[in-house]
């Protein structure tokens, strides 16, 4: 069986910034921001940087496998857990829980040339309140 690990080349290694004109935002309480994702020896390390609606810098991050298991996720106080698993060569699909409970669910796809991430999935804020969102993100 192969394991989905990533690589040197994977496409989705990098740095990618959100493009806030192209993307849908509501719910996630952010401004602005970029994604980064490395590799970590057996695993991958990826996070957040950005700026919140009340213009707070803030940055979360995520060391894991892209296994389906949890894994800690530290810096974003509406999520404590993150658990991604790769489909093929240009999608991961996440959730995200807080308390044990799922609170978000997220598929990444990068486009074919390797130049956009699109982020499309559904988050619930501390009210049950359930928002689609998507964000699109260039590479940099």
């Amino acid at each position: 069986m192969r394991k989905a690990m990533l690589r040197a080349d994977d496409p989705f290694v990098g740095t990618w910034k959100v493009n806030t004109a192209k993307s849908e935002l509501e719910g996630l309480g952010l401004k602005s921001g970029a994604i980064y994702c490395e590799i970590l020896g057996n695993g991958i390390k990826s996070g957040f940087e950005g700026v919140d609606i009340e213009g707070k810098p803030f940055r979360s991050e995520w060391s894991g496998k892209l296994d389906g298991k949890d894994y800690p996720l530290k810096g974003n106080p509406a999520f404590d857990t993150s658990a991604m698993k790769k489909i093929d060569t240009n999608t991961i699909v996440g959730v995200d829980k807080k308390g044990g409970k799922e609170v978000a669910s997220f598929r990444y796809t990068v486009s074919r040339d390797g130049k956009t991430l699109t982020a499309r999935g559904k988050v619930m804020d501390p009210k049950g309140q359930e928002y689609n969102v998507t964000y699109i993100c260039d590479k940099q």
